[in-house]
Order: structure tokens, then sequence, then C-alpha cells
């Protein structure tokens, strides 16, 4: 799947959609954005480039309601829209394959993803600042996929385009830094993923208030790292120190802070404050069944994560339960054999031994 995160402002122009978006209002704007493609289409024809940017939102919108045929249909379109007006090797096409790649990634389409963000690449080329970031994405494919050593050639050069745009304390390298601590840690490279990771840790504590959740995230991707490598006491030294952040956000249970609630979930979880972690992921798979609905692959995700608690807990029937109905839910959404599935269906298998 794409990244998992609940309340991430989708790149819609229309402030509206936008405001609407922020709020998990997401069937609600899919149909402004609808109605958007309509005019567009009525003024334009539905061949014209000014088509495209509509039915990007369209795109992505469709992706949050895990509509991702819709999706992908939408992305092809704007794609051969693009390609007809602009020629093959113009730099909005690859924009076009980049979006195309992110829906065939959600659809677990791996293979298909990396041919479109390895023909956007091509073409970007000429335009180092979309060709790193299109570098950085296909790097996380390539960890998806579990090819470290590809990744990590990709997301050595994504950092290095970065560094030389924006300059070495730019907190913007925040992204490029961790998915190379993450190719590095699958690597068994713990040195210099603790040190990719303590240097973005020190790009954010630069650039926001100590308090701020994106903190708390960095310092839990070390505690993650630590444990990894076998480094228990740092571990949850870390845990610690990010669930001091965490708690300031636990007063309030809606969509927006979604975000932080979850990862405090998680980190409780890891702390073996097991009983509190149950509590909030419950509370968060309720918020997230109101916004996206019960049959959503967040809500499957939710129930994941919950399983994980209850086999900590030694709660197996209460895991093997949620699990069953997460698998009943990714199953409507995906095709047999999707990564998610298979995760699901390995975990049950795991745990009925």
């Amino acid at each position: 799947m794409g990244p998992r995160l609940d309340g991430d402002l989708l790149s819609i122009t229309r402030s509206a959609a936008a405001a609407g978006v922020q709020d998990g209002l997401f069937s609600k704007e899919e149909a402004t954005e609808e109605k958007a493609l309509k005019m567009t289409i009525d003024q334009y024809g539905p061949v014209s480039p000014a088509v495209v940017p509509v039915l990007n939102d369209l795109a992505a919108l469709q992706r949050y309601c895990a509509q991702y045929s819709k999706a992908e249909q939408n992305n092809k379109w704007g794609l051969a829209i693009r390609e007809k007006n602009f020629g093959s090797q113009d730099l909005l096409v690859a924009e076009s394959l980049d979006a195309l790649a992110g829906t065939q990634v959600d659809l677990g389409r791996y293979a298909e993803a990396e041919e479109s963000y390895q023909r956007a690449a091509k073409i970007q080329e000429k335009d180092p600042a979309a060709l790193a970031l299109t570098l950085l994405d296909l790097g996380r494919l390539y960890l998806l996929m579990g090819k470290p050593d590809e990744a990590m050639s990709l997301l050595k050069r994504s950092l290095e385009i970065h560094e030389k745009a924006w300059g070495p304390e730019d907190p913007r390298l925040v992204a490029d830094l961790e998915a190379f601590a993450k190719a590095s840690a699958a690597k068994s490279d713990f040195d210099s993923a603790e040190e990719a990771l303590k240097r973005a840790l020190t790009l954010r504590q630069k650039a926001l208030s100590p308090a701020h959740p994106d903190i708390a995230n960095s310092l839990t991707q070390l505690a993650d790292l630590y444990q990894t490598s076998g480094k228990a006491k740092e571990a949850q030294e870390y845990y610690q120190k990010a669930f001091k952040i965490q708690n300031n956000f636990l007063s309030n249970a809606d969509f927006r802070s979604l975000p932080v609630l979850h990862a405090a979930a998680m980190t409780e979880f890891k702390l073996g404050k097991l009983k509190d972690a149950e509590a909030l992921l419950n509370t968060i798979l309720k918020v997230r069944k109101e916004t996206y609905g019960p049959s959503h692959p967040m809500v499957a995700f939710g129930l994941e994560d919950l399983a994980a608690v209850y086999e900590a807990r030694q709660l197996n029937g209460k895991a093997i339960v949620d699990l069953k109905e997460a698998k009943t839910i990714l199953e409507k959404i995906f095709d047999p054999g999707h990564p998610e599935i298979l995760n699901v269906e390995k975990r049950l298998k795991n745990i009925s031994k």
C-alpha cells in the first residue's frame, strides 16, 4: 500500500475541497471533484490538458475512498491526454506516470509501479528536482519489494540531489534520510541507519518546537532501530521520550489527531503498556470506521494492530477474530495475492500453529 497516514492534505487546488479533506470528508469532496471534472470537460473537451489536474485530484480522493480501480482509470486517462498533447517525453507526462505508479502501489501491482516510476525517471533526467522525488518513491517501492540494494542506490542519489539543491541543513531532507535509514537497516548496516536517523532528528529539532509530534516520530524511528539491532535499553529510552510528547495529544480523539494517536498507541505497545495501547487503538478504530466506513483498508489495518496487541497479551482467539475480519475487508477491495492479504494470511497461519 501507499503511505498509511490518516488526514494528509491531498494536493487539491480548490480550497473548499481541501478543507473537507482535512476533516476526512472524502466522499463529499469526491462528489465536488466529479462536478468540477464535468464542468471542465464541458468547457474544454475530454482530451484537453486542462482536464488533467482535475483528474489527478479526483484520483487522489478516490484512493482515499479505496476506489483504486477508478483512480487508476483516471490516472491513465490523464496520462493519455498528456502523451497526446505533449509527446511521450514531456515532464508533465512523467508527473502523470508518478501519479499512476502511486495507485499501482496501492493495488499491490509492484512490477507495474516499478515500470511507471522508471519511465518517469528516464524523462526527468533533465529536471533533477522532479527526478529526486521519483527516485525517493521508487526507492521506497524497492523496500516494499524486498530489494534493499536497489533501494539504496536510488535513495543515495535522491539525497545527494536534494542536498545540493537545498543545502545540508534543510528539514526537507528528513524524508530522504528516513528512507535511506530503512534501506541501511534492511541491509543490517545499523550504524549508517542510526547516523541518518539522528541527523533527521536534529533537522527536525532545529525546525520545530520541542513538543511537535514529528519529533516524536523521529524518536520512535530511532527506538525501532535500536530494538531491531538488539539495543533494548536505548530503545526503551527513546520510546519513553517519544511518548512524553505524544501523551500531550491523547485528549483529542478526532480525525485530524489520528496520526499522532496511532503513533502513541504503537509507542505504548512497544513499551509493553498493552492495555493502554488496546484502549487507544479501539478509539482510533472507531474514528476510522466513522470517517472511512466499515469496509475500508484503514479499518483493516486497525484490526491488524489490535490483533498484534492481543497476540502479545496471549489472547490468540481475539487476535484471530480481528485478523479474519481484516482479511474479509481486504478481499473485498483487492485482488487475490495482494501483499496486504498475503501478510494477514501469513499471520493467521502463524498464530494458529
